[in-house]
């Protein structure tokens, strides 16, 4: 349940995604057939977890400016919200074996909450086939990825030089190498991921307690897009990967670093090539709505077959840095 939200936001660009926009009057107008909807299922899953959910909604023509039949009760904008489905039927699968119904719960999600628990072993296939009335039945399949193996943690103070890439006269930042080192297995192709761009700092306060900062990272190695690093340049080796970091905050008038006995806490992920990709373009298709004049037509990338959205099944590793 705790992965809603990651991808509710997905389901919102998916669900008036498949259309054009209309950025210039033409002086010839051309007739267009309107877009028939298509089903719009988003699934963000952790291997080992047994609460999955399922959201499924529908595409739409990009000049139907009709109300949503759920409102986004959350943003001023009267339109804002999502089409949800009437008799939605989600099936999951395990290696081509059906394992049973993901039922309907409210809105346009499905939920299951200790009947069906992922697997962790790698190479594990899971399915979900999804259908409704008068829409084609869409289906996606992901594989389970083995677990970040990672093998040390490298924190040095004041060790990291960072250059804006949107300033590239300014001047560096100084701040700390926060370093990772990875072993990838070789058997898999994937990207690691380091969840909300960092890592928890916590510093001791007494005896018995401690008070924790979220430190933001930078990246500083070449071999990665933001905060995904695909293995395709070191598969089957070890790679350093390299962060910038400010692990520092202040009290009032007095500055608090890290010292002996504070530990970070961060989380590492691997992801196949669809998360990567959806990323990859939702942010250039951001770009191409800010500057509409100079982009390129950007495809939202998606792996549902016959419709639109993603479905993905990522493996965490929680790691601890203890501070010599």
């Amino acid at each position: 349940m705790k992965n809603i939200i990651k991808f509710i936001t997905i389901c919102f660009v998916f669900s008036t995604y498949g259309c054009g926009a209309d950025f210039f009057d033409s002086v010839i107008e051309v007739k267009t057939e309107p877009a028939k909807p298509l089903l719009v299922v988003n699934a963000f899953w952790e291997a080992g977890n047994d609460s999955l959910a399922v959201f499924v909604s529908k595409s739409r023509d990009s000049k139907d400016n009709s109300f949503f039949n759920v409102r986004d009760r959350g943003n001023l904008d009267y339109f804002s919200g999502y089409d949800s489905v009437a008799n939605s039927k989600v099936e999951l699968f395990r290696n081509d074996q059906l394992l049973g119904e993901i039922p309907k719960f409210k809105g346009g999600y499905h939920v299951s909450k200790g009947r069906f628990k992922l697997d962790t072993a790698s190479g594990v296939r899971y399915k979900i086939r999804v259908s409704a009335p008068n829409f084609p039945t869409v289906e996606a399949t992901q594989v389970i990825q083995s677990k970040p193996k990672i093998t040390q943690t490298i924190f040095r103070k004041d060790g990291a030089l960072y250059q804006n890439p949107s300033d590239p006269f300014g001047q560096p930042q100084k701040g700390d190498d926060f370093s990772i080192e990875i072993a990838d297995n070789g058997t898999e192709v994937n990207s690691y991921f380091l969840v909300n761009r960092g890592f928890d700092w916590y510093s001791r306060t007494g005896s018995n307690s401690t008070r924790s900062y979220d430190i933001y990272t930078q990246n500083l190695d070449p071999l990665a897009e933001d905060l995904f690093l695909n293995d395709k340049s070191f598969n089957g080796e070890t790679h350093r990967w390299r962060l910038f970091a400010r692990v520092s905050t202040f009290d009032g008038q007095n500055a608090i670093i890290p010292k002996k006995g504070d530990y970070f806490v961060y989380f590492v992920q691997t992801f196949n090539k669809d998360w990567f990709l959806f990323n990859k373009t939702r942010d250039l298709l951001r770009d191409a709505e800010d500057n509409p004049f100079f982009t390129e037509p950007v495809i939202l990338h998606s792996n549902i077959k016959g419709g639109y959205g993603l479905f993905t099944i990522y493996s965490e590793q929680r790691v601890l840095y203890f501070l010599p």
